[in-house]
């Protein structure tokens, strides 16, 4: 969060360097990488007073169903949706509008990463509205999905097994060309957009002079062989492959897993190294209560977290560096026997303080050290800084290794990103004056629901203000930080691990941890023996008779500070939750996973899952992100109560108890603009009076969501109906604001104050335009209506008309018009069931087919060529109006209006594709064939390129009328143009009396 890039993968563009090619440059890139910090640092190090702010960064898999075969693979499409979404961002920005979230690459062909469309900010009722946004995030996706097609915030648990994606892939081990030279894990799975995916594989494994080995341990079930060997062509792959291990070889099987990671904006730099010391010791255990990901090749592991595998899947350690050989002939490797690969946990603490509980060996580069302090960085992040620097980068741009380090930290950045720990401290970067010192949680394991995630969001933020506002310290030495990550792994380690934490607390005032004199720490550092203890992850986050636990000093928190009921509700649901979670009473992801697996009557408790078990579990796994409740995994917690239910609390039924206007305008920080006009607009008219003054009348408010007009049954009045909610609204008496544009607005029902609602906010239809879809019973009453009251509030700005039968037509000539279709500016026409007829006049004894020509053949008022898609289902479809088509062509001497006809479901040996031209029109006419039987013939002007525009109406206000029996309520044929709406502006008089006596 709060940078545009996906953290730890910069998306430069330029010419990746292989590995042999950076081994000329390591020193330099190293030397000016340590300049570009010095000068960085020396910019912004006294900065001070940032605004308190956060985000979260969740990754998602999209998996294809098999729904015959009983298969779930995931499915190659990540390029495809991430074009249409980063296009859909870069048009809001050309319009000055916010990103309601931004979406970028991940390693993986499968793989999307999701943000907030700018951070949260410190109010406390942001917590409102994260979960909220999360669920935006996957509609966003969803909505680009094919059929069978679905995305989970999941690591999917067949990776690396036998056809695996979708499209089919083969691994190609012993192949020059390939990148990976895996066993599993094919080059295709690796997302293509940007070459620094591919690079990064070629390069780690160049640089550790083998594929990289994975090995899990197995879990051992009843019927698992002991030992548990698996058997390789490969030569590499059978000497790497431990003996009861499950054996993976490939970057993909680390990097293309999912997580949740959050980054936390500090007030300035000390205070982010505080919460960076501050927060590693809380990693494990958000590791082991987040535990998501116990399956790998399709084979139950031994551990239940990604953790150990993605720090192994990109270890480029050298067989020196990883201390197996004495010496080192590579002519890079300097450090003999590092003991953690560049993706693990943090090695040392780099608050003054916190010195005396770095408790490891540190290695470092002495050179580049000395070249920090010689840069006035104090010696504890120096060292920090130098140690990240025995990493070598990995990813080098020909194109840019000569750069100004006074201007770009690019070299910096690139090994400082590619240090994957489980915290990072991130700098502002030189560009941007909005961002501030911040720190990256990043070990979580991503969760099934968006509840879960925003739970743990929202926990691990309350945590971060709570170690500020009283200066608490949970730091235990760094070596059982590591020794914590290794147990929090393990399979049910909530149940089972006992984890190093500080028996009581300690704040930063306590002899413990009083200040440092003069930013140093004590020259006699106090024994911290005494204060550290084994104890289970219950007791850590619920308390014991020692320790309070982090929960319940969250709750006393909350209760010395400002936060409203609803605020204070939304916190307890989401507390409560990671409370009973730590119980144990409330299963973790991963501990329901497998007591699916072990219940599927195709397990046969030989550790291996086999493909119908996964489709079946996938299957569930959608069901539940989907909505489904799942008592084992969310207890009696539901989702968080909808956001109409915070509108309607903020803007009270009764009158009386109005929203002041300094409130309301606060509530647009909180709701994107979009979800604004979906939640306010049409049940606040006190909205529409400040919507301008906020956004300076540049707002367009678009309604997503389906909204339908209805009969009440029980009071036989119309009512409002959002989608996806089980009781409705009073029709809105007041104007909507005329910014506001409906993706899908229903009519089902019409009577008087139906007509004065569509009359009234006659602004709405004329400023965007309508799509009108006709879906009208065979009745002359409900005709009669419908061409008195309704049609002429629309006809004059209809631009799309679209009939679901083609006797429709018939019925609209008869009741408005004989000539409708050329009458107004109508550019685009939907049909079924209705072709075009020969070319004639559009009067009374004309065919609903033949004013159909006549429509095609009329030029719009703009030139804008007309489209027209129809369907003809009959055996025997009439195709001899395309040759009067062709023989009108042929005949005119002037030019025509331009067109584009698709035909669906048309089939005919009676004619063939063609294309002509008429040379006293300078005009040509082509037909040609397109898949699934569709066809399409255009009209237009030689050199003139037209296309199938499928987004026409996108524009558009979206207006369907399905009207049927009972669908007419009292009409009184009020005056058209008459209007007894309220204005929102007279109503708009500040606070209540109730308000105003206070």
């Amino acid at each position: 969060m709060m940078n545009n890039h996906p953290v730890g993968f910069d998306m430069t563009l330029g010419t990746p360097l292989s590995w042999p090619r950076i081994v000329e440059h390591l020193q330099y890139i190293k030397a000016h990488g340590i300049d570009q910090f010095i000068a960085l640092y020396h910019r912004v190090r006294g900065r001070e007073r940032d605004q308190l702010r956060w985000g979260d960064e969740i990754k998602y898999t999209i998996v294809k169903f098999d729904d015959e075969h009983k298969k779930v693979r995931v499915s190659l499409r990540a390029k495809d949706l991430l074009d249409a979404l980063m296009a859909s961002e870069d048009v809001n920005r050309s319009l000055g509008e916010e990103n309601r979230s931004l979406w970028r690459p991940e390693f993986a062909a499968y793989m999307v990463e999701g943000t907030p469309g700018t951070p949260y900010g410190g109010l406390m009722s942001c917590f409102n509205i994260v979960e909220y946004n999360m669920r935006l995030r996957y509609d966003d996706v969803s909505a680009l999905l094919r059929p069978n097609e679905s995305l989970l915030s999941i690591s999917f648990p067949a990776l690396g097994a036998p056809n695996f994606t979708d499209p089919p892939a083969v691994p190609r081990p012993t192949h020059p060309d390939s990148v990976g030279r895996s066993v599993f894990y094919p080059d295709e799975a690796i997302y293509s957009g940007h070459p620094r995916f591919h690079n990064l594989v070629r390069n780690i494994r160049g640089r550790r002079c083998e594929k990289v080995a994975i090995n899990v341990p197995v879990f051992r079930d009843k019927n698992t062989p002991s030992p548990f060997i698996e058997t390789f062509e490969d030569a590499e792959a059978s000497r790497a492959a431990l003996p009861d291990h499950i054996y993976m070889d490939h970057m993909g099987f680390g990097m293309g897993l999912c997580c949740l990671q959050m980054t936390f904006h500090a007030v300035n730099e000390m205070e982010a190294r505080w919460l960076y010391d501050q927060l590693t010791s809380i990693t494990p255990i958000m590791v082991a209560l987040s535990a998501a990901t116990p399956i790998f090749r399709s084979y139950l592991s031994d551990v239940d977290s990604r953790w150990p595998i993605i720090s192994a899947s990109v270890d480029d350690r050298t067989p020196f560096e990883r201390g197996l050989v004495s010496s080192a002939s590579d002519g890079y490797s300097k450090f003999n026997a590092i003991p953690k690969s560049r993706y693990d946990s943090t090695d040392c603490y780099i608050y003054p303080c916190s010195a005396q509980y770095n408790d490891i060996q540190l290695q470092y580069d002495e050179q580049l050290y000395q070249r920090l302090i010689a840069g006035s960085v104090d010696e504890h992040l120096a060292r920090h800084i130098a140690h990240m620097f025995i990493r070598d980068p990995l990813q080098v741009f020909e194109e840019r290794i000569k750069q100004d380090d006074q201007k770009s930290t690019e070299h910096f950045e690139t090994i400082q990103s590619s240090n994957w720990m489980n915290m990072r401290f991130k700098p502002p970067p030189p560009d941007d004056p909005n961002i501030g010192w911040r720190v990256e949680f990043r070990p979580t394991e991503v969760q099934l629901t968006h509840f879960e995630n925003a739970a743990y969001c929202c926990f691990l933020v309350l945590l971060t203000r709570m170690i500020v506002s009283n200066r608490l310290t949970f730091l235990i030495p760094i070596s059982l930080v590591t020794e914590n990550m290794q147990r929090a792994v393990r399979r049910d380690a909530i149940s089972t691990q006992k984890l190093y934490f500080r028996k009581t607390l300690a704040y930063l005032h306590t002899p413990e941890g009083k200040p440092c004199p003069e930013g140093r720490p004590p020259a006699e550092p106090e024994p911290y023996g005494n204060n550290v203890a084994e104890i289970s992850i219950d007791e850590i986050v619920n308390g014991n008779t020692d320790f309070p636990g982090l929960v319940p000093l969250m709750l006393q928190f909350l209760n010395s500070a400002d936060v409203n009921a609803y605020t204070r509700c939304t916190i307890n649901q989401y507390l409560s939750f990671i409370q009973k979670r730590a119980r144990g009473e409330i299963w973790t992801t991963a501990k329901w996973m497998r007591e699916f697996v072990h219940q599927h009557q195709t397990y046969e408790k030989d550790s291996h899952v086999p493909d119908e078990c996964i489709y079946d579990m996938m299957k569930k796994m959608d069901s539940i992100s989907r909505g489904e409740h799942c008592e084992k995994l969310l207890g009696d917690f539901k989702k968080k109560t909808e956001q109409t239910e915070l509108t309607r609390l903020l803007l009270s039924i009764n009158p009386k108890r109005w929203i002041c206007n300094d409130i309301m305008y606060d509530l647009f920080r909180l709701l994107d603009r979009p979800q604004l006009g979906l939640k306010l607009a049409l049940f606040s008219p006190r909205f529409n009076a400040l919507v301008n003054k906020h956004f300076n009348g540049k707002a367009e408010l678009t309604i997503w969501r389906t909204i339908t007009i209805c009969k009440d049954n029980g009071r036989s009045k119309p009512e409002l109906l959002v989608h996806g909610k089980s009781e409705g609204f009073p029709l809105p008496d007041h104007l909507l604001h005329n910014k506001i544009r409906f993706n899908d607005l229903q009519i089902w029902y019409i009577d008087d104050s139906v007509i004065t609602f569509l009359r009234a906010n006659q602004q709405i239809w004329n400023r965007s335009g309508t799509k009108l879809e006709l879906d009208i019973e065979e009745n002359p009453q409900i005709w009669d209506a419908f061409s008195r009251e309704i049609w002429p509030i629309f006809e004059q700005n209809i631009r799309h008309l679209s009939f679901s039968n083609g006797h429709y037509l018939d019925n609209l000539r008869r009741h408005t018009s004989p000539t409708v279709l050329t009458d107004f500016n109508i550019i685009s026409i939907r049909s079924e069931n209705l072709l075009p007829d020969s070319i004639a006049d559009d009067g009374p004894n004309a065919t609903a087919g033949q004013a159909l020509s006549k429509w095609l053949n009329t030029p719009t008022k703009d030139g804008q060529p007309k489209q027209l898609s129809c369907y003809d289902l009959s055996e025997s479809p009439n195709i001899h109006w395309i040759i009067n088509f062709k023989k009108v062509f042929f005949d005119a001497n002037t030019s025509s209006a331009s067109y584009i006809i698709r035909i669906g479901f048309f089939e005919s040996t009676e004619i063939e594709p063609f294309e002509f031209i008429n040379e006293r029109t300078n005009e040509m006419l082509t037909f040609t064939a397109e898949e699934d039987n569709r066809w399409v013939l255009k009209r237009c002007q030689i050199g003139e390129t037209i296309q199938w525009e499928d987004k026409i109406s996108d524009n558009l206000n979206n207006i369907k009328f399905e009207l049927y029996d009972d669908c007419i309520g009292p009409l009184s044929s009020p005056k058209a143009g008459q209007n007894n709406a309220k204005d929102p502006l007279e109503m708009n008089a500040g606070p209540s009396e109730e308000q105003k006596k206070k």
